[in-house]
């Protein structure tokens, strides 16, 4: 059983016993069974070890970080003795405690082998390549005995050539924003309008509740306006409603000022990024500077390069035995049958259309290129390709993708492919647009950064412009560039804010003021009527009035309470001396026998002071005795009239109406007499 030590910048972090049949992965991978840190180049799964003819073997599922054993790299290892052998910045030290005997050949497994072996590119952490044994061959020596149905061992994760899974996407870009929505779209049919039920939800007053229809179909993506007040637009031109119109990857529909991009991505060009060591897209992890030369002009001379080239550039040379992974090595012994077959086709096309002539149609220059071969280049061609080749390599390590491609279409015009030109064609094209979407968003944030300067400008210029008096509509008109900029800023609705509280607590003061204000001209209402009682000599009244403006809160008549407290004071000592008066007449009309005289004298003095008792008992007292003399008059009258003397009975009775009060009741027994025997008083 042997034995497998991992440590990691000197310290081991593994430890374990490899036993036959079992297979072991170590990789970022979290299933890994040899699990690896994340570190620049260690993809998911990076190694595997598995035994074959009896021995170990490690191979790298890694097509970049290689394993590197002294100074060569390589794809395959085969574990037969003790040894040690690195993954920067891992080491790995194998021990075979224990071997077994190895099993016939016939019952040995067939086990796939790798089809060929890439060296590394740069070294560890984005340091200088390790130098290669220049006697290192193209391919690795164990392929010799390749079984014929080998299969490419490799990383799962690396997209095959031809097989994409395509995922559509699309971007929605409001307008005053910097900040785009990006869905992705899962299924086959897409509803986009203002409903929150919409699979493409759009918040916009320009849009429909239902606004289009996007689906997929065998024939390919197709929108269809579903009646909209707004209608649709694709890059630039309105389509009908109700009938589909198909849209390609980077179409733009439009509705108002709304942009949706719509694109078509492949899924697994993150995980193919992800297994890609991090100093290939790094320039300053990349390997250091080195010369080069310019590709000859006009098809000149091919360059000579120095012999010494080999080591002054580790990118060139890493990169001399490199071809396509999908590439397999051909089995002349299996395909014989199939080879023949092609061969003799020409023969066969060329005999039964050797009488035919038809008109010779205009060759496509794409098409004529694609038997093209490198060894039938001329020497000038092979020069160009070379240099072209050599320098996008080195330009796709130190990150500058668009000359790369522009190099790589210079080996195109010539031959179709050279080496891997077409797979790192496809990596300068995906590095591109990560530079792309990376400059995009860095453009939006520029932008957002702008706007915000601008309305902080804006607020800051209208903070000291507009004073505490200003109206909602001056704080709108002062803020109008920044509103069109950004309507939902925060300083722009804190200052819209505060401006309409400022107006609500202006509008609150007016109404408390014009409470105010009622209340008090309320109250100069009230004092200016108990001035008049006072005025019309009803002094009793008046002090009552007087009073109850005094008790009644009114705002702003301290000065007319103060008037009313004097004039109370006033009117008292004037309505004491009245009641004085009164009620000395009223005795002295009493002491005369005058009755009726006395009785209303008491009853004025009574009735401007309720209250005054001596008054009012002397009035009851005069009361009394007017009654029982005019009760005396009365009944002589009365046997008067029983006697026949009506006429001097009508003269007490006459004499009874003069001395009594109208409200006596011998005063309306003598007027009823008088009434019924005629004659007036």
């Amino acid at each position: 059983m042997a034995r497998l030590i991992v440590k990691h910048h000197g310290q081991e972090i593994a430890n374990l016993k490899l036993e036959f049949g079992t297979e072991y992965v170590a990789g970022r991978a979290a299933d890994a069974q040899i699990r690896l840190k994340e570190e620049r180049g260690i993809s998911r799964q990076h190694l595997k070890f598995y035994e074959r003819d009896g021995h170990w073997v490690c191979e790298s599922l890694s097509k970049f970080l290689l394993i590197q054993q002294g100074s060569q790299s390589m794809e395959v290892l085969e574990l037969t003795a003790t040894c040690s052998f690195t993954l920067p910045p891992y080491e790995f030290h194998f021990d075979p405690e224990q071997q077994p005997e190895a099993a016939p050949e016939s019952e040995q497994p067939l086990k796939n082998l790798p089809v060929f072996v890439q060296p590394r590119i740069g070294g560890p952490a984005g340091g200088p390549a390790a130098p290669i044994n220049s006697n290192l061959p193209s391919a690795h020596p164990q392929t010799t005995h390749v079984p014929e149905d080998t299969a490419v061992r490799g990383n799962s994760e690396a997209t095959v050539a031809g097989v994409t899974t395509l995922v559509p996407y699309i971007r929605i870009s409001y307008p005053n924003t910097a900040d785009d929505e990006v869905l992705k779209l899962e299924g086959n049919l897409w509803v986009a309008g203002r409903e929150r039920d919409c699979e493409i939800m759009v918040d916009s007053p320009h849009i429909s509740r239902k606004h289009f229809e996007l689906a997929r179909t065998k024939e390919g993506f197709f929108v269809t306006d579903l009646g909209s007040s707004n209608g649709t637009k694709v890059n630039g031109q309105r389509i009908p409603s109700h009938e589909p119109t198909k849209v390609e990857s980077g179409d733009e529909i439009a509705v108002m000022n709304i942009r949706m991009n719509f694109e078509i991505r492949d899924n697994q060009f993150a995980n193919r990024l992800d297994s890609l060591p991090v100093p290939a897209f790094d320039p300053m992890l990349a390997a250091p500077p080195m010369e080069w030369y310019p590709p000859p002009q006009q098809m000149a001379m091919p360059m000579v390069y120095p012999q010494e080239m080999g080591e002054d550039l580790p990118a060139l040379r890493d990169w001399k035995n490199i071809r396509p992974r999908h590439i397999k090595k051909v089995s002349w012994k299996k395909h014989k049958v199939r080879i023949l077959l092609v061969a003799l086709l020409p023969l066969v096309l060329w005999g039964a259309l050797k009488n035919d002539k038809p008109k010779e149609l205009p060759r496509d220059p794409a098409s004529s290129t694609t038997s093209i071969s490198y060894e039938n280049l001329k020497a000038e061609q092979k020069g160009v390709v070379k240099d072209s080749f050599h320098l996008a390599r080195n330009l796709y390590v130190q990150g500058k993708y668009a000359l790369c491609l522009t190099e790589l279409a210079k080996v195109h015009e010539i031959i179709p492919q050279f080496e891997n030109s077409k797979e790192l064609q496809s990596f300068c094209e995906q590095g591109l647009e990560l530079v792309r979407r990376q400059e995009d968003l860095d453009r939006k944030e520029r932008e957002k950064v702008f706007i915000e300067q601008q309305i902080s400008g804006y607020a800051e210029n209208c903070k000291q412009k507009l004073t505490v008096t200003a109206t909602i509509d001056e704080t709108r008109q002062c803020l109008a560039d920044a509103i069109v900029l950004a309507p939902e800023h925060p300083l722009v609705l804190e200052m819209i804010h505060s401006a309409q509280m400022r107006e609500q607590e202006r509008k609150s003061l007016q109404e408390m003021k014009a409470v105010e204000n009622a209340k008090m001209e309320k109250g100069m209402a009230h004092y200016n009527r108990a001035l008049k009682i006072y005025k019309n000599g009803k002094l009793a009244a008046s002090i009552t009035e007087f009073e109850r403006f005094l008790r009644t809160e009114y705002p702003k008549v301290a000065e007319k309470k103060e008037d009313a407290r004097r004039q109370v004071a006033s009117i008292r000592q004037e309505l004491k001396a009245k009641v004085e008066a009164l009620v000395a007449q009223c005795k002295q009309f009493g002491e005369k026998n005058k009755y009726r005289e006395a009785y209303s004298a008491c009853s004025k003095a009574v009735e401007e002071d309720p209250g005054n008792e001596g008054a009012r008992n002397y009035r009851d007292k005069l009361t009394a005795d007017l009654r029982r003399e005019m009760k005396v008059i009365y009944e002589d009258s009365v046997l008067e009239e029983s006697l026949g003397n009506v006429d001097s009975a009508k003269e007490k009775w006459k004499k009874i109406m003069s001395h009594d009060i109208d409200s006596g009741e011998y005063f309306q027994k003598a007027k009823s007499k008088i009434q019924k025997y005629g004659g007036g008083f």
